[in-house]
């Protein structure tokens, strides 16, 4: 016996309010709204060339993004940049950088050269229909020479 489409929606709907926030029937809540606000991290050498990051650390800028978050919060308390000084933001850059520059070894310095780093974030805001751009500098650390 076939059932009617309209029973069979009604008890789909049932199955998937009882089931709730499962995968794959998930309605991803982090996609329901678009954000006033988006924000890209690199990372540039001493003459402020972007550095090809996952090249370089082995992860992308979304990742990198969220470790020099991790930093800035344990340093400020906080992950929105705005909210901080810029001593907290090189204090987290510095501490971003030396956990990123460990995974450089020599072939890696020597494909990519640079005397130092630099953390910056683009930061784009959209005010009614106006956008606006911003590049914000975090910190910079020197690269030293690795010891033999």
């Amino acid at each position: 016996m076939l059932l009617h489409p309209v029973i069979l929606c009604i008890i789909i709907a049932f199955l998937l309010v009882g089931i709730g926030d499962q995968y794959p029937f998930s309605p991803f809540p982090m996609y329901s709204r678009i954000d006033g606000k988006a924000e890209v991290l690199y990372v540039t050498n001493e003459k402020d060339e972007p550095m090809p990051l996952s090249k370089m650390f082995g992860n992308g800028s979304a990742q990198l993004k969220k470790r020099f978050e991790s930093n800035l919060f344990d340093v400020a308390k906080t992950k929105d940049w705005w909210k901080t000084t810029e001593p907290q933001r090189q204090d987290a850059a510095d501490r971003f950088l030396s956990r990123e520059i460990e995974k450089l070894d020599a072939s890696k310095r020597a494909k990519y050269p640079a005397s130092s780093l630099k953390v910056w974030l683009i930061s784009i805001t959209m005010d009614g229909s106006t956008f606006s751009k911003e590049h914000v500098f975090m910190g910079s650390k020197p690269l030293t020479t690795p010891a033999p």
